[in-house]
């Protein structure tokens, strides 16, 4: 196998890795927070590095790999949709490690500020995946900020019901609990 190939593998796996690690680990965190200082903060100069960087990487790489014979225009438009899907692939394995890494840090850099949360819960939603997970979300308000926080939880709550749980406020400012 080509050496960038294995390369190529152990990236994803560690990704993957590290995508993975703060869902495993932190069991309660706001995701609003992140997805906004993701948005915000790093997606256009995420998207602007693809543009950049994936097609040189593409015509030297993985384009000497394709043998098949084609039309010049087939070619062409084979060249044009391989870059876009390793742009949109690559894009999605940023935004995954720096989400995991935004929530990861805010749990474990700096010291955090300990709170005791007991609020009403203002909203309760319900959804199921199509594999049959049931996921509990609620928002209630911050007692620090006074701003609305949505958090997943693992039980059903009622509007109005009280919402207990000691938690923490990370290096970010974002809610966590990992227990």
């Amino acid at each position: 196998m080509v050496r960038w190939k294995i390369n190529i593998i152990i990236f994803i796996v560690v990704c993957g890795t590290l995508i993975a690690y703060p869902f495993l680990t932190i069991k309660y965190f706001e995701n609003v927070t992140a997805l906004k200082m993701y948005y915000y903060n790093l997606m256009l100069p995420a998207g602007a590095l693809s543009l950049v960087l994936i097609p040189p990487f593409y015509f030297k790489k993985v384009k000497e790999l394709d043998t098949m014979v084609r039309t010049k225009t087939k070619q062409v438009i084979t060249d044009i949709t391989s870059c876009i899907v390793l742009i949109i692939c690559s894009n999605l394995i940023f935004f995954g490690v720096a989400f995991s890494f935004i929530i990861t840090s805010n749990a474990y850099f700096g010291t955090p500020k300990a709170i005791m949360i007991q609020q009403s819960v203002e909203d309760y939603d319900k959804s199921v995946s199509r594999h049959g997970k049931i996921s509990h979300y609620i928002r209630f308000k911050n007692p620090e900020t006074n701003k609305s926080v949505n958090l997943n939880v693992y039980k059903e709550y009622k509007p109005g019901e009280l919402f207990i749980k000691k938690m923490y406020i990370g290096y970010w400012g974002i809610l966590y609990s990992v227990d």
